[in-house]
């Protein structure tokens, strides 16, 4: 398992002379059976073994004896007759240990893959280089070749679980590696193959075929086994079978992304058939046409009747190019729901759109996907958001033509007209019904010729007169005539009654349904909860409830997801033209303390440790949201975080100072968590200014310890610098300890990461290290134990190094804080690398990783192995160093992280 070591009591290493290693490794070999002189000297010496062989072996074991005693668990070693009998138990031999282990491993690998990678990593962590590297006896060779072939047969088991596992990103590199020594290791290639298959690298996985044909070839004149070549097949004719079983217990997750199909569809058949026939001949359809025409409800009925087309799942994003009063959708934002609903873990998402964009094409790649981009804007606005894959297509809709795409990309355009009369009448009447059709013809018609065949001002007045079994069609005609039409909201003459269309609808509906659709104007846009409606109006969550679901059944709202609706661009309009006649003062206060409050609980959900004083209030008339847990925190996150930039910019306009900083920061640690860089960066320059402008030192302060983070992961430590320094005055300014302690923390991580000042490091960690003994706050006092013991280690001082990050790693483990006892682990092994004392320091990195990752820091479990492999290089264990490199790039390169070349040139990867 490497050099022969016997580790004495209190870890010390004991030494055992060259011309002894021979024996006690056979022995360990043998342990627990009878070794005799028969087959202990020619193993030693073969058949050049010298007369004094039996006297030889007679001085090495007595040696041996007082060697093996000394061991923490004392091994013995007995004489019998002919022979020697070396008693241990299992967990005294690293390889009996590493037998067991992978055996374990083998028994559970087909129903508990997670568990089989545990134990086969801890079972090959066990390796410290060539097994019996300084041992030179005659059988040493023999047995090297076997246990090499042991150690290969467990890696070849890792990979097999891992690829069960779908943990591709570290399995293809270990692979590659693996291949590069034995390139003649079918199982290797034909794992690899299917690794990269299942990646979306399918012309990648036909390459390794390849190499592998070609090196059998050459080397050896015989053709890849029937296993291999039948997957080189299956991946050629692209199987359905060769995709990624669910894991055990697990239900493989398609994504099913689209709203519900609008109701009452009706006619369309032309454009239905064309839609048809696009895929196959273009990757993208243009729906476009005027506003109320029905797109949406086009592009739904036909996604939900095609998904059959596309076995790999749905997409589905509002790009909001023409909803009135907001911003219309970033392809940033867009790329982020995507990655996050095709699974990729946040700290995997690059930052840039470029490479987000690439990331999805890769994902895509090999699938049949359908994407469905709803209300675009603009071509810029939707080409990042294309994927390339042939088997994908993407449905746009827009009330523009989108010509740029349809040059550019071959986009098919798909113009909607209003319904011909025959549809427009087909719509009415499944709303009212044949009878009412029929009992009132001329009404009927002067309804129809009103609506101009939109399918919204259909469905408006259907659910109307619906809802109303003995009204007169005539008096709802007579309506038409009195009203206005809608030409300044919309420019096309179509258009012009549709406004008479909301208006019947809307002067029917109760009182509270009423005032809560005038009331949804104000909504910051996205969809609305009943929480969020109901405070808006003031009112129970239950009557609230009620009102949406009655406008619901009048097709003034629409039910997008369980419980969360929304509002048309123009019946936004509309709502918002009527709603001045007697507008609520404190409808917008009391919807922005429903933010408020639920962020809080969100974020104390999210992120427990991340606190400050919760806000007053809330007012009477607010609902909060209730969430439990964290899986429901980022939920709601993911759902509102549009809603909550907007509410954060609103409270700015009309002078909230306070709610602006508050929501911002409570929104904060999910959008770090994430690495939202742009939504941050604007929400806390937005706070930092309301700050200012109120005179908050506080919220200044905090918002510049978030600009800090920002900063330094997008644009570099000057920055960030300026802003901890500012955040630092500040919060001394106004006598805040804790805050004063944790910019200290920033600036010493900054000091000795960033600028090459450990000196300046150390007094920023001894200063926050006071601050927080004071406070009486464990876990701030043990960040910044650790951040001394990490400056004192680049100074040279590595002892009292250990001795402050050995102090922080207890406090933070006895406090559960596993992110912050990770770093304290990875400081001491960095001392311990500094001592020269390397295995040390690798058994400290491993300590770090599992907790890094379960704490999801990747940017510092990306570090952590750059440090490994380092280690591992400086005790030659150069496989093991690539390999931690690699894994440091497939963090890195997610994170476009600038580290990435200097750890891809130490690897000597390209």
């Amino acid at each position: 398992m490497g050099p022969l070591e016997v580790s004495l009591s209190g870890g010390a290493a004991a030494a055992v002379r060259p011309q002894h290693r021979g024996v006690l490794a056979y022995l360990l070999l043998h342990a627990n059976r009878v070794v005799t002189f028969d087959r202990l000297i020619p193993a030693i010496w073969g058949e050049a073994a010298p007369a004094s062989a039996r006297t030889q072996v007679h001085g090495a074991v007595s040696a041996l004896r007082r060697t093996v005693a000394a061991g923490a668990r004392a091994a013995v070693i007995r004489s019998l007759d002919g022979g020697y009998l070396l008693e241990a138990g299992d967990e005294d031999i690293d390889l009996t240990t590493f037998r067991a282990t992978v055996h374990r491993a083998a028994a559970v690998a087909a129903t508990d893959p997670a568990n089989a990678a545990g134990l086969l990593h801890q079972a090959l962590h066990l390796w410290r280089g060539e097994a019996l590297a300084d041992v030179t006896s005659e059988y040493a060779g023999i047995e090297r070749q076997r246990l090499a072939e042991e150690r290969r047969r467990a890696y070849e088991q890792l990979a097999e679980a891992e690829l069960a596992l779908g943990r591709y990103d570290t399995l293809i590199p270990r692979l590659e590696r693996m291949i590069d020594e034995d390139p003649l290791r079918e199982p290797l290639t034909r794992t690899l193959m299917l690794a990269l298959y299942r990646s979306g690298r399918q012309a990648e996985a036909l390459e390794a075929y390849e190499h592998l044909r070609v090196s059998l070839t050459e080397q050896l004149g015989i053709q890849p086994g029937p296993g291999v070549r039948d997957l080189h097949l299956a991946i050629l004719r692209q199987d359905a079978q060769l995709a990624a079983p669910p894991a055990p217990g697990a239900i493989e997750l398609v994504p099913a992304a689209l709203p519900q199909p609008c109701a009452g569809f009706v006619g369309r058949a032309a454009e239905l058939a064309s839609l048809d026939a696009v895929p196959g001949r273009h990757s993208i359809a243009v729906v476009w046409g005027t506003a109320g025409v029905g797109k949406t409800s086009l592009a739904l009925t036909w996604a939900h009747a095609a998904a059959d087309r596309f076995p790999d799942g749905q997409l589905y994003a509002d790009l909001r190019g023409f909803a009135p009063d907001t911003t219309p959708a970033d392809a940033a934002g867009v790329l982020r729901g995507f990655l996050d609903t095709l699974g990729v873990p946040a700290h995997r998402v690059p930052s840039g759109v470029d490479a987000q964009a690439t990331l999805f094409r890769s994902l895509l790649h090999g699938r049949r996907m359908l994407v469905v981009l709803d209300d675009a804007r603009h071509p810029d606005q939707v080409r990042p958001l294309l994927p390339a894959a042939p088997g994908c297509f993407t449905l746009i809709t827009s009330r523009k033509q989108l010509t740029g795409l349809v040059v550019s990309h071959g986009a098919q355009p798909v113009p909607l007209e209003p319904l011909a009369d025959g549809e427009a009448r087909d719509l009415l009447r499944t709303r009212i019904g044949a009878d009412r059709m029929r009992g009132e013809p001329a009404a009927a018609d002067e309804i129809l010729r009103r609506c101009g065949g939109l399918p919204l001002a259909l469905a408006v007045v259907g659910a109307h007169v619906a809802l109303r079994p003995h009204a007169s069609l005539a008096e709802l005609s007579r309506r038409f005539e009195q009203s206005s039409g809608l030409g300044a909201v919309v420019d096309d003459d179509l258009m012009s009654d549709l406004r008479t269309a909301f208006e019947q609808s809307y002067q029917d509906l109760s009182p509270a349904a009423a005032r809560l659709f005038r009331l949804l104007s104000l909504h910051p846009g996205g969809t609305v909860t009943v929480a969020a409606a109901a405070s808006l109006a003031g009112v129970p969550a239950a009557d609230a409830g009620r009102a949406l679901t009655e406008l619901m059944r009048a097709n003034l709202l629409a039910e997008r997801r369980h419980l969360r609706y929304e509002l048309h661009d123009l019946l936004r309009q509309y709502a918002d033209d009527i709603a001045a006649a007697d507008a609520d003062p404190e409808a917008e206060l009391r919807l922005t303390e429903h933010y408020l409050h639920t962020a809080y609980r969100a974020n104390a959900e999210f992120s427990p440790h991340r606190v400050r004083p919760a806000p007053a209030g809330p007012q009477p008339g607010v609902t909060i949201t209730e969430i439990s847990g964290r899986a429901e925190a980022v939920a709601w996150f993911a759902a509102e975080e549009h809603p909550l930039t907007v509410v954060v910019d609103r409270c700015v306009a009309a002078g909230r100072w306070a709610y602006a900083c508050e929501i911002a920061w409570a929104v904060a640690g999910y959008q770090q968590q994430y690495a939202h860089w742009p939504a941050l960066l604007r929400c806390q320059t937005t706070a930092l200014n309301a700050a200012q402008a109120a005179g908050d030192i506080l919220d200044q302060a905090r918002s510049h310890l978030v600009l800090a983070r920002v900063h330094a992961f997008t644009e570099g430590a000057d920055q960030a610098v300026r802003h901890l320094t500012a955040a630092l005055e500040l919060f001394a300014s106004a006598g805040n300890l804790a805050g004063q302690g944790h910019a200290r923390l920033g600036l010493s991580w900054l000091n000795t990461d960033y600028l090459g000042r450990p000196g300046d490091a150390v007094t920023h960690a001894e200063a926050a290290r006071d601050v927080f003994r004071v406070l009486g706050d464990p876990i701030g006092e043990g960040r910044a134990l650790n951040c001394l013991g990490w400056a004192a280690a680049h100074l040279g001082a590595y002892e009292q190094g250990l001795a402050d990050c050995g102090a922080a790693q207890a406090l933070l483990a006895q406090h559960d804080c596993p992110g912050g006892e990770a770093l304290a682990w990875d400081s001491m092994g960095f001392a311990y690398a500094g001592l020269g004392r390397l295995d040390d320091a690798i058994a400290c990195y491993h300590r770090a990783l599992p907790l890094l990752r379960d704490a999801e820091q990747p940017i510092d479990e990306a570090a952590t192995l750059d440090r490994l492999g380092d280690a591992y290089a400086a005790t030659g264990r150069t496989g093991d160093a690539r390999e931690a490199w690699r894994q440091a790039l497939s963090v890195l390169d997610g994170l476009d992280d600038a580290q990435a070349a200097r750890v891809r040139a130490k690897a000597g990867l390209r």
